[in-house]
């Protein structure tokens, strides 16, 4: 099917030749929709943390960015903002007069709005009467953060300002959910749950896939390393990251089994945590981590605060580390315990699988293999097509 309207999407995060699973969905997203689509436009923030300026895959010739320059990140706008933490705080006012007229003068092509990150938009599409849009979720939201605002039992302020946040998720998501036309989900609990707030709407679901052309040929085990993956500039991985060190770090570390946290931090908490966990790896920002993941035998997923797909199962995959993760962390995804991933109920149940595997190469690279299969496939769902079909062929 081929449309000769234009696209146009509101995405969070800029595409990167390389690639990681934060970008990696919302790059096939794009691919997807410019090939589907006579042209497409991308907007985007240019100064997004892994943006180099000259990094950008090649996509075909009717994509089209338009960046613009965010403000710096203050923690201050949580609560000054009418909208939830990571949307519009950052972006200048001259943008936001560039990105209505953009609208204006395309209100019959199809917006997309990737990850409530670009939820500012909404009020934009209302304000020039957009009907046609799709609303790309990556998580359900609110539940995320009124998880994270439960995390804090004993600091009733942050508890506060995370509540407030998750408050300000709510309204947002409602908004979305009534207004777009269609609605994607990555996991089906997050799809029961857009239902239970709005059962008139229409959604569907999109799982992410292992793109073939990012899966490395071949991997190695035996370096005893394990690797956790992720973006501690987030609490709730700051939560998950030190119940996971406090509960097992001792006891691997007494195993011979070194501990590498590969991911961007704050530089204070950076050099605090290095201070705290002296014989724990901390790389910080890293323009690549794939060598971490290359030398690693084990990728642990071991979020218990929080909610959702967790995007850096793609890159466990893809680099062929074996997943091994807290049930709570494998929403979204298709594994099967013992087979393509080893799935634990509680931090030590996790610490005796990994200590008692770690040493198996070969269920190691079953392991991994597997994984591979569970998660390959095409880059979106049909079903998206049929999205389409619905929105242009019966106006």
């Amino acid at each position: 099917m081929q449309h000769n309207r234009k696209c146009i999407i509101f995405s969070r995060v800029v595409p990167t030749e390389n690639k990681t699973g934060a970008t990696e969905y919302s790059t096939q997203l794009i691919e997807f929709i410019s090939s589907i689509f006579a042209s497409t436009t991308v907007v985007v923030s240019s100064n997004y943390s892994n943006f180099k300026g000259s990094n950008l895959p090649k996509f075909s010739e009717n994509v089209n960015f338009i960046m613009y320059e965010r403000k710096e990140y203050k923690r201050i706008n949580w609560a000054l903002s009418e909208y939830p933490s990571s949307t519009e705080k950052m972006i200048p006012k001259e943008e936001y007069e560039c990105i209505e007229s953009l609208i204006k003068a395309n209100t019959d092509s199809l917006f997309v709005i990737d990850h409530i990150g670009s939820g500012w938009v909404l009020k934009y599409l209302k304000k020039y009467g957009v009907q046609n849009i799709i609303y790309i979720s990556h998580n359900q939201e609110y539940s995320v953060r009124i998880n994270l605002s439960n995390a804090y039992r004993l600091n009733i302020f942050m508890k506060l300002i995370h509540l407030i946040d998750a408050l300000k998720a709510w309204k947002l998501e409602n908004d979305l959910i009534k207004y777009c036309r269609h609605v994607s989900c990555i996991t089906a609990e997050d799809l029961e749950k857009f239902k239970h707030i709005y059962k008139k709407g229409s959604y569907v679901t999109f799982n992410p896939k292992v793109h073939p052309q990012n899966i490395i040929e071949d991997k190695t085990f035996g370096s005893r390393s394990i690797c956790i993956l992720g973006s501690y500039l987030w609490e709730s991985k700051k939560i998950n990251l030190n119940n996971f060190l406090n509960s097992c770090s001792n006891e691997l570390i007494k195993n011979n089994i070194s501990i590498n946290v590969v991911g961007n931090m704050e530089t204070i908490y950076l050099e605090n945590m290095r201070k705290k966990w002296g014989n724990i790896n901390f790389t910080g920002y890293v323009e690549d981590f794939k060598p971490h993941l290359i030398n690693s035998d084990i990728g642990l997923i071991i979020e218990e605060v929080g909610g959702g797909f967790k995007m850096k199962t793609l890159d466990y995959i893809s680099n062929r580390v074996p997943v091994f993760a807290l049930e709570k962390g494998t929403a979204g995804t298709f594994f099967e315990n013992k087979v393509s991933a080893m799935i634990s109920k509680d931090l030590n149940e996790l610490t005796k699988l990994i200590i008692e595997n770690i040493s198996n190469k070969e269920l190691l690279a079953s392991l991994s293999q597997n994984a591979i299969k569970s998660m390959e496939g095409k880059k979106f769902n049909y079903e998206f097509n049929n999205v389409l079909t619905k929105i242009f062929d019966n106006e």
